[in-house]
C-alpha cells in the first residue's frame, strides 16, 4: 500500500509542476524528499483545486472510487453539492420502477475519513504530521486544533 501511495505522490508531483498557480521551487527542488517521501508543500499544492485533491485521494485508497445505493442496489454518481464543505457528494438518481431513487451520502461515506468534520486537506496535513511525530501540542497549534481531534486523527 505504501509503495502505491508513494508512486501516485510522484505522479501528481510531475503534474503539479506544470500548474500555473504552484509555486515554483529554486534549482528544480522536487515536493518530494530524497527518499521519495512526499513534504508538506506537495498536499498544500494538491488542494489548490478540489477537484484534483478528489482524484488524488481515491486514487491512493482514502476515498471510494465507486459506491452502491443501499436501496436500489445501483451504482451511486459522484455529484457536485456546494454545500458541503468539500463540494461533493454520492448521489444515486436511477429510476426504479418508475420512481428516481434519490438516495445521498457523504464523500467520506465507508471511507477511512467517516467520523470526521476535518476538510480533507485538513487530515491528510495532520495525517502526514503525526506519521513524522510531531508533538501533539506544536500540530494543535500550528493547525488551531482541539487536542481531542488531534487525538483522533492519530489513533485512526
Amino acid at each position: 500500500m505504501v509503495e502505491h501511495i508513494l508512486q501516485v505522490v510522484t505522479e501528481y508531483e510531475g503534474g503539479l509542476r506544470g500548474m500555473q498557480y504552484v509555486p515554483r521551487f529554486s534549482y528544480g527542488r522536487r515536493m518530494l524528499r530524497d527518499d521519495g517521501v512526499p513534504n508538506r508543500s506537495i498536499f498544500d499544492c494538491l488542494f489548490i483545486g478540489k477537484a484534483m485533491a478528489i482524484q488524488f485521494m481515491k486514487e491512493v485508497g482514502l476515498l471510494r472510487s465507486k459506491m452502491q445505493c443501499n436501496t436500489c442496489g445501483q451504482d451511486m454518481t459522484w455529484s457536485a453539492d456546494s454545500i458541503l464543505p468539500e463540494g461533493f457528494l454520492w448521489l444515486c438518481q436511477k429510476r426504479v420502477a418508475g420512481t428516481r431513487c434519490n438516495q445521498s451520502v457523504s464523500n467520506k461515506h465507508e471511507s477511512w475519513l467517516q467520523k470526521s468534520n476535518l476538510t480533507f486537506q485538513e487530515i491528510l496535513l495532520i495525517t502526514y504530521v503525526i506519521g513524522w511525530r510531531e508533538q501533539a501540542h506544536q500540530i494543535q497549534n500550528e493547525y488551531s486544533l482541539s487536542a481531542h481531534t488531534v487525538a483522533d486523527r492519530g489513533t485512526d
